[in-house]
């Protein structure tokens, strides 16, 4: 214990403390990249119940912050026209959609009947 000296890491300054942050995106990428070598060594090492895990969190957690990444949350009713109009055209969307299928079937020579 006498020889060994232990590892000491300069503190940051008082003012660099707030930019030792990792940037967004980059450091998302490093979670994918991580994530999908733990994978693939894992399922290299047929542990395929660990190899799983490691993809599930990769694809529910590091995929989705990736993907809202920098989109601010909003309330709802602040835009409730867009969200309004969006939900009727889904809806007659919908609908117009079901009959053309409807009608491809009656053309092909199949009926719908109870």
């Amino acid at each position: 214990m006498r020889g060994r000296r232990r590892l000491r890491l300069p503190r940051p300054r008082r003012r660099d403390r707030g930019t030792l942050r990792a940037r967004g995106e980059p450091a998302l990428h490093a979670w994918w990249s991580t994530l999908s070598a733990i994978e693939r060594d894992l399922t290299k090492q047929k542990l395929f119940a660990d190899a799983r895990l490691v993809h599930s969190v990769q694809t529910k957690a590091v995929e989705c912050a990736y993907n809202y990444y920098g989109i601010e949350a909003s309330k709802i009713s602040d835009r409730w026209g867009i969200v309004l109009l969006s939900l009727a055209f889904y809806v007659l969307y919908t609908v117009w959609y079901g009959y053309a299928i409807l009608y491809l079937f009656e053309g092909l020579g199949m009926r719908l009947s109870h």
